[in-house]
């Protein structure tokens, strides 16, 4: 069972279902991305290093514990050109988590589980995608939320 996930970014992100998204049968999350330049260019950017992320070696351990894109996409408004993303959906990041148990910790049992899945994953950043994340801290650590099949 994943319990964590490592994010690439910590924006606000907006969930949708399949319906609004043709490409894919999961629930998903969107990112639109502010249309000044140096905010696309830096999204350009986020998605070559998650498409090296996706690919690298999907059979390593590590793989299930970092984000995973979707898919990309440029959005025309009508005077701007907004880059967007497509993610799958996070849960609860453990800064909030810290947050709603009052800020005195959380079970040892849970640390134990977390610590493993956010090292799994950074090992697979490391040595798969020659990544390193230079950016740990609690926000930047979300629960995969669980898996629902949808029933016709």
């Amino acid at each position: 069972m994943t319990l964590s996930k490592i994010s690439l970014h910590n924006y606000g992100l907006i969930p949708f279902r399949r319906s609004s998204f043709p490409r894919t049968s999961q629930h998903s999350a969107l990112k639109v991305v502010k249309s000044a330049s140096r905010y696309a260019e830096t999204a350009r950017d986020e998605i070559k290093l998650l498409r090296t992320v996706q690919d690298a070696n999907p059979s390593h351990p590590g793989h299930k514990h970092v984000v995973s894109l979707i898919d990309s996409f440029h959005h025309c408004a009508p005077e701007d050109i907004h880059v967007c993303i497509v993610f799958e959906p996070l849960g609860e990041n453990l800064l909030a988590l810290i947050e709603r148990n009052n800020k005195t910790g959380i079970p040892v049992a849970l640390v134990k589980i977390v610590t493993k899945q956010v090292l799994l994953g950074l090992q697979y950043l490391h040595e798969e995608c020659d990544l390193v994340h230079t950016d740990i801290k609690p926000e930047n650590i979300s629960e995969s939320p669980p898996q629902h099949t949808e029933q016709n």
